[in-house]
């Protein structure tokens, strides 16, 4: 089984890019109000500011990785509950980091997709 997605960024504009990334980090705090919890806001709030500065390079990998992920996510689970039900009981998560350090959009990723369990 084999699953890629792919973006010609010749035939997107850089304002293009720039807007969809701004519309995406304007809907991670649109329906938010004073009576969400202030740790939840500001925790939106600081990674919808982290994805406006993210360049557009790393916007798009992240934009072409969560739609491969959503894509292998339902092909899978139906290939292997059909076939291998046993390899549905864990599933882990690599991301190929690309630098020594964290890029943004790996920071992102791990903090929407990846959330920490609750301690105590």
């Amino acid at each position: 089984m084999t699953e890629f997605v792919a973006m010609d960024v010749g035939l997107h504009t850089f304002v293009a890019i720039e807007e969809r990334k701004n519309l995406q980090a304007d809907r991670l705090t649109a329906n938010l109000t004073p009576e969400h919890h202030p740790d939840m806001v500001l925790q939106l709030e600081t990674i919808a500011a982290a994805l406006r500065r993210m360049p557009n390079q790393l916007y798009i990998q992240a934009f072409l990785t969560i739609e491969l992920l959503f894509r292998v996510v339902q092909v899978a689970t139906l290939y292997y509950v059909q076939r291998l039900p046993d390899e549905l009981g864990d599933i882990a998560w690599f991301i190929d980091r690309k630098q020594n350090s964290v890029t943004s959009m790996e920071e992102i990723w791990t903090t929407l997709m990846l959330p920490r369990k609750p301690q105590g």
